[in-house]
């Protein structure tokens, strides 16, 4: 994972033991990462937790599944100069994969879906466009506009 310095990492689901992990070791590689959780105070505890003091964390209160929290929460990264270029797809609506496959019900595999895929999918689009009107205002030329792998890791 070399090159992360100075980048910008957003991971949702950071605050869990997978998650954690990867924001962790995003941040030991440079990376200045946004701790994603549906609860704002549950990342702010994860914050506190972690002892590196050369690192930094930012906490990022975001619901995939609501497109509404997915602008708030970029819009208030924005105001902390943070617009990721890396994003990490952790989070996981666990409810629905506790449940035996013979009892899975359509409501309940399509909330997982609907936060496991969508959600991330929604994440991902907002980031691309706002990266992309970066690069427009930088440039003043929206045909001048190109993302390519130097301007987003998935």
């Amino acid at each position: 994972m070399k090159g992360l310095r100075g980048r910008a990492a957003l991971v949702t689901g950071a605050t869990g033991l997978i998650g954690g992990a990867i924001a962790s070791r995003l941040a030991s590689e440079g990376a200045c990462v946004a701790v994603a959780s549906r609860n704002a105070a549950k990342a702010q505890q994860w914050i506190g937790q972690t002892e590196n003091e050369q690192v930094r964390f930012v906490a990022a209160q975001l619901n995939l599944s609501d497109g509404e929290s997915i602008r708030k929460c970029l819009d208030r990264l924005a105001t902390q100069d943070f617009v990721p270029t890396v994003v990490v797809a952790n989070a996981s609506l666990r409810d629905g994969l506790s449940t035996h496959f013979k009892d899975l019900t359509h409501e309940s595999f399509t909330k997982l879906v609907e936060v496991d895929l969508v959600g991330h999918v929604l994440l991902l689009r907002e980031v691309v466009a706002r990266l992309d009107g970066r690069q427009q205002h930088k440039t003043g030329d929206r045909k001048s506009t190109r993302l390519n792998s130097s301007h987003i890791t998935i």
